[in-house]
């Protein structure tokens, strides 16, 4: 039956038929494009959060933070369940609840709930991540 109306619907349009129905101003919203500038990370929020915010900006146009004065892009994301805490040099980020993890496969990243979020960086930017 759906594939009726979007037959219809299609016909409608074609022949110059179909209705044009305005939408309402009221609840009415407009978002903006996301743009590089409106996708640095808010580290006051739970593991979960922060995730779906690098996952959500995943490659473009790429949710950053600076770190030692540097634009560092994450993606990658994985909400860890385990509380296990891989081994590595820690690496302070300002605003985060505690320092992160540099490990031989990325970056371990905590909210402000103490939960882990594993996660790849673009390395290259970061001259300084070494375990």
């Amino acid at each position: 039956m759906c594939l009726w109306f979007q037959v219809e619907a299609v016909r409608l349009i074609t022949e110059g038929k179909a209705p044009k129905i305005t939408q309402p101003q009221e609840g009415a919203t407009y978002e903006c494009i996301q743009k590089k500038e409106n996708a640095k990370i808010d580290w006051n929020q739970p593991a979960k959060a922060i995730h779906n915010w690098i996952r959500g900006n995943d490659k473009v146009p790429g949710a950053w933070a600076e770190v030692d004065g540097q634009e560092v892009t994450f993606f990658g994301s994985t909400l860890m369940d385990n509380g296990n805490v891989a081994n590595g040099q820690p690496l302070e980020i300002p605003g985060a609840s505690q320092p992160g993890i540099v490990t031989k496969t990325g970056l371990l990243l905590f909210g402000n709930d103490g939960k882990t979020v594993s996660q790849l960086t673009r390395m290259n930017q970061y001259k300084s991540f070494t375990v």
